[in-house]
């Protein structure tokens, strides 16, 4: 799980002054073209979680031990998801994501399990 929280993080260093997606617009790129890779999926999910969530997710700076809340819950969704644990990523998810962006964000976070 650590080296997709890199990539998530280097994807949140350099999201920080570029413009925001759109949670479906990114989702309907992506699901046309199915052999995109973990940092394109990274750089949507990113993108999308502000919107998502309602505020910005805290991500640290690549190499930092520690984990913010936000990093922690992106990396127990994605244990479940890597764990087939659909019970357990669906939980993760709504306990976050509003009823609208559910389906999108669930689909951005096994995104991010492709390498």
């Amino acid at each position: 799980m650590l080296d997709i929280l890199a990539d998530v993080r280097m994807a949140a260093l350099s999201c920080r002054s570029a413009a925001r997606t759109d949670v479906f617009k990114a989702c309907a790129l992506l699901s046309t073209t199915p052999k995109e890779t973990r940092p394109v999926f990274a750089d949507a999910f990113v993108r999308c979680l502000t919107q998502a969530w309602g505020a910005a997710p805290v991500f640290f700076r690549p190499g930092v031990p520690e984990l913010s809340f936000d990093e922690a819950w992106l990396t127990s969704a994605l244990r479940a998801a890597q764990a087939e644990d659909d019970a357990s990523f669906t939980f993760l998810i709504n306990s976050r994501v509003p009823f609208e962006h559910r389906r999108a964000i669930g689909f951005l976070a096994r995104g991010l399990m492709r390498r």
